[in-house]
């Protein structure tokens, strides 16, 4: 049963809508969602798999969520003067007041993130957790990604085809791009659009995160990758107090890894000295694959596809050389590679994400890298490597998504001190595996 919308209206005499669901004696949640797929009359009628993405309601098996529309948007008051991020702080602070709530965790999807930020820095005493998805601390600006810009222009040049965009983009052609799409022009119209996007032009909270007492969790995934950029996680993540970084594949990844956080039984792995070094043949191992080679070799034809993939190799050699990696072998559409140092491999990793998507925002083929890492002491014979290290860096790319460098905590201890920022993958590898081997994504 879908539950009650209520209304508060704010000092300026703004009526806000909210609707409170579940029951238990765990931390309550207010959740906080951007206006462009925010109301809280219509969420009840979604698809599953699209309610699931939003993932509100399974929160709400053992704490109470509390769900509101912000000005603007959804079932609040659409037609008001004053759009600013204090008004919006303004509004959350009065549904909590009304609800009843001393303290409460805060969560936040996307550009939402900025409201939960100012609210948590400004009423430290009120939120016992931040939790921060997909996140980050700026709004839309020069420091978008070109793909977040064109999405931008498109909604404002027309709604429907902007807004049906970033559905296909998020959902592929599928019944749930179509129902988001024609969800999110139900949220918000055009001109509420614009009119937040321009209160929030550029705005930049940076100097707010030393404020945030609350301990946060922040979660990023590799399937938003190529709309939101996963440096601003790695930002956001670096300036707050106390934050732990998670990186999440599936709604339900998300869902645990905010209840270990909630509940505080999330603990970290065991840390164990990194390999002894010392000795001859330790190297660290790097597998590179292209995602969907096969469905692109099929769309483009074998002359133009092999083009594609020479233009892969090339930027691939070019990065092994600018990293003193050592090519071991060419996998069909991938790489086995060789590197003395995981610093070197993880510098290389990263290099070849960025190349690979420089060369698609240039417009080349859009390529999207797998890449994993692990380091041993592999068995060498001839110009090869064998063993278990090399069968675990095998796996650890085969685990990883396109555009996603998973390493193994091996490698993450190794580079322990440096600038590198890993975000935890919510399970061990354990498939095809004697032992479960700890996996962390690099944000490069």
């Amino acid at each position: 049963m879908a539950p009650r919308v209520q209304y508060v209206t704010t000092p300026d005499g703004v009526r806000i809508a909210y609707t409170t669901f579940g029951d238990g004696d765990r931390v309550p949640v207010v959740v906080l969602r951007p206006a462009l797929f925010s109301n809280v009359g219509a969420e009840w009628q979604l698809s599953p798999a699209l309610a699931s993405l939003l993932g509100d309601r399974e929160l709400a098996d053992r704490r109470r969520v509390v769900r509101l529309d912000p000005r603007g948007g959804g079932l609040s008051d659409r037609d008001v003067a004053d759009r600013a991020l204090d008004a919006r702080v303004a509004d959350v602070a009065a549904v909590v007041d009304r609800v009843g709530l001393p303290a409460f965790a805060l969560a936040a999807h996307s550009e939402a993130s900025l409201l939960a930020i100012a609210y948590a820095a400004r009423h430290p005493e009120r939120v016992s957790h931040l939790v921060l998805i997909d996140a980050w601390l700026r709004a839309a600006g020069p420091w978008d990604s070109p793909r977040q810009r064109a999405l931008d222009d498109l909604r404002e040049a027309d709604w429907q085809l902007g807004t049906d965009s970033l559905a296909l983009l998020t959902f592929g052609w599928s019944d749930a791009a179509r129902e988001f799409g024609a969800y999110c022009r139900l949220c918000l119209r055009r001109e509420d659009y614009l009119a937040l996007r321009a209160a929030d032009w550029c705005r930049d909270l940076s100097e707010l995160l030393p404020r945030v007492a609350a301990p946060a969790l922040v979660c990023t995934s590799p399937t938003t990758a190529h709309i939101i950029r996963a440096d601003l996680a790695r930002e956001l993540t670096s300036g707050l107090r106390d934050a732990r970084l998670v990186s999440v594949r599936t709604p339900d990844e998300r869902a645990r890894a905010i209840e270990e956080f909630l509940d505080g039984t999330a603990s970290a792995p065991a840390a164990s000295p990194p390999p002894d070094a010392s000795g001859g043949t330790f190297r660290t191992i790097v597998f590179t694959d292209l995602e969907a080679h096969t469905e692109m070799m099929q769309r483009l034809g074998d002359e133009p596809g092999r083009e594609v993939l020479r233009t892969y190799e090339r930027i691939t050699r070019q990065a092994l050389r600018e990293h003193g990696g050592t090519e071991m072998k060419v996998l069909g559409d991938g790489f086995m590679a060789s590197f003395p140092s995981a610093t070197r491999a993880l510098q290389f990793a990263a290099a070849l994400e960025r190349a690979v998507a420089a060369h698609a925002e240039a417009g080349g083929e859009p390529l999207r890298v797998r890449v994993g890492v692990n380091a041993g002491e592999p068995i060498a014979e001839g110009d090869d490597l064998f063993g278990t290290a090399v069968i675990v860096a095998a796996r650890v790319a085969g685990e990883a998504l396109g555009g996603q460098v998973l390493v193994t905590d091996v490698v993450r201890q190794l580079v322990a001190g440096k600038s590198f920022v890993f975000a935890e993958r919510g399970t061990p590898l354990v498939a095809g595996l004697a032992e479960p081997v700890r996996v962390w994504e690099l944000l490069w």
